[in-house]
């Protein structure tokens, strides 16, 4: 993550983004924000208090993204404080929750009365992906805008596409055990293959909303790649390796890099990144391992249906290129 360096003029404007989530999260709302910032020559702030109170931490390290942390008065005690009520109504008696939510909202309407300059944007609560009017909103708002949500869609910032590229590829040194499955992908017709489990199958609130891909879904995955490719060599990512190496059994050369000692998250993502072809799941993580996917020649398959319900709604988070298969 590039720093402004100290002494530096800063500029006119400033787009702070809220980040938060993990790794995948973090590259949409770092596109978002330095998608605007580049249309208006704006610097960009990263809100980290969402980690406060979280075991992880910023994803961002170790890619040539431009931007620094944003001081408490930057973002605001009341919107700090509102955040962080946010949070924790994950670990609140149900009881108190409604409590947490009516303060947090009094701290952002007292906020914005108090810092005009200051104009908060925020994404729909019940989509994930592109809203036109939300761009037009953040493209039109003077002086400082403050992010706040997902933008789960490549059509915020398709813009700037190429410079988001540059500044998301991968920059950081391959561990040894990394370097050694590099090679192997590029020296053979590598197909990666995501399935996302965890909070999917184990929170009901989640699984309602998103849900794992099936079983036949990936089959029809990997029936097309067949199609596309003369010897595909499926590298399968997952959260739940186990699960992948018991129930993914398909006629052609399979490898589980999950779970290899001292493979990190980022190191997954840039091995995602570097196979010809990616089977992604309805998952933020595998769609930036095929979105930064630079060969031309790339098949990226995705899921048809990006959630399955719960109140929510998707529009554009698979770019038009991508195969769309039943899920």
């Amino acid at each position: 993550m590039k720093l402004i360096a100290h002494g530096e003029i800063p500029s006119h404007s400033m787009i702070i983004v809220r980040l938060r989530g993990r790794l995948g999260n973090h590259l949409f709302q770092y596109a978002m924000a330095r998608a605007l910032a580049l249309d208006r020559g704006a610097e960009v702030a990263f809100d980290l208090s969402h980690f406060y109170l979280k075991p992880y931490s910023c994803g961002l390290r170790g890619f040539a993204s431009t931007g620094r942390a944003a001081g408490p008065m930057e973002i605001g005690p009341l919107v700090m404080g509102a955040n962080l009520l946010t949070v924790s109504q994950l670990h609140l008696p149900g009881r108190v929750k409604p409590m947490a939510q009516a303060l947090s909202s009094k701290a952002l309407s007292l906020d914005a009365r108090l810092r005009p300059r200051m104009h908060r944007l925020m994404e729909r609560r019940d989509m994930i992906g592109f809203e036109q009017a939300t761009l037009e909103k953040a493209m039109s708002l003077p002086e400082d805008i403050y992010l706040d949500g997902f933008w789960q869609s490549e059509r915020y910032f398709l813009r700037h596409a190429a410079s988001i590229r540059q500044e998301l590829t991968p920059q950081f040194p391959l561990s040894p055990a990394a370097q050694a499955l590099a090679r192997e992908i590029s020296s053979v017709d590598a197909v990666s293959l995501h399935v996302r489990r965890g909070d999917y199958v184990s929170l009901a609130g989640v699984q309602k909303v998103f849900g794992s891909c099936s079983l036949e879904y990936y089959a029809k995955g990997v029936d097309l790649m067949q199609r596309r490719y003369a010897h595909p060599h499926i590298y399968v990512f997952s959260d739940d390796i186990a699960w992948a190496r018991e129930n993914l059994r398909y006629d052609v050369p399979m490898s589980y890099v999950s779970g290899t000692p001292g493979l990190s998250d980022r190191e997954e993502l840039a091995l995602m990144s570097r196979c010809k072809g990616n089977i992604i799941a309805n998952s933020t993580f595998s769609w930036w391992g095929a979105w930064l996917n630079p060969s031309p020649e790339k098949s990226v398959v995705a899921p048809g249906r990006w959630v399955s319900g719960g109140g929510m709604e998707s529009k554009d988070v698979v770019p038009e290129s991508w195969a769309r298969v039943s899920a």
